[in-house]
């Protein structure tokens, strides 16, 4: 009896330790987020992306913060067309506070070299975009510099439904290199971006002129980056 109870013991232990080491072992190699992106050359239902929003002001260094919201953007069928669905996570700050509660879908439509996105008004990604085709691998001369939040051509801000290229792009711990950028028609107060590689959007960059109570005008920006 005592050798027995020796035994359990001793296998218990042991079966212990081998559940702490199996918990161990998956903790330190978590499942990527991204493990089946969004590849917009090559679009496939189950495909899904995760993008963080961010936020600083413009004039302010270094001003950048994460804010804890996670975008969700996923390839879907219906009627047998493909579309993009948004949603976010039900731990964002934002969907705590009661915004974007249902998921936003958009038809997507894969042509030579594009992809076509006719109604995209509702997309926290692209709603900025006036354009309805987005071009994945254009050929351009035009490159871009960065000036504080903003992107600029020859010294000019970047507007216009425009495509360039930037060899270095840094917006506080956002970091990206040889990236395709296209702008958007200035409306309002607001300048943006899209970023991409070719086959992914990596960033979507807002920049939206704000007013405090005395009056004074800052530059303040949002928006979203691809977790990698």
């Amino acid at each position: 009896m005592k050798t027995n109870l020796i035994f359990n013991l001793l296998y218990g232990l042991f079966a212990f330790l081998f559940v702490i080491s199996c918990s161990k072992k998956e903790d330190d190699n978590p499942r990527p987020l991204n493990e089946n992106p969004v590849i917009l050359s090559s679009l496939e239902a189950g495909q899904r992306s995760y993008f963080r929003r961010y936020h600083l002001e413009c004039d302010t260094a270094p001003g950048f913060e994460w804010t804890s919201d996670t975008l969700v953007l996923e390839v879907i069928t219906k009627e047998n067309k493909l579309y993009l669905q948004e949603s976010l996570t039900p731990s964002s700050p934002m969907f705590l506070d009661g915004a974007f509660q249902e998921p936003v879908q958009y038809e997507i439509l894969p042509i030579s070299d594009a992809v076509l996105l006719p109604e995209r008004a509702n997309s926290a990604l692209f709603f900025f975009y006036a354009n309805d085709t987005l071009r994945l691998n254009p050929t351009t001369d035009v490159t871009l510099t960065q000036n504080a939040c903003k992107l600029h051509l020859n010294n000019d801000p970047f507007i216009g439904n425009d495509i360039g290229f930037i060899a270095d792009l840094s917006f506080g711990d956002i970091k990206l290199q040889n990236q395709t950028v296209v702008s958007c028609e200035p409306f309002f107060n607001l300048d943006a971006y899209l970023v991409y590689d070719g086959d992914a959007l990596m960033m979507s960059h807002v920049v939206t002129l704000a007013s405090d109570l005395g009056g004074y005008q800052t530059e303040e920006v949002y928006g979203w980056c691809l977790i990698q």
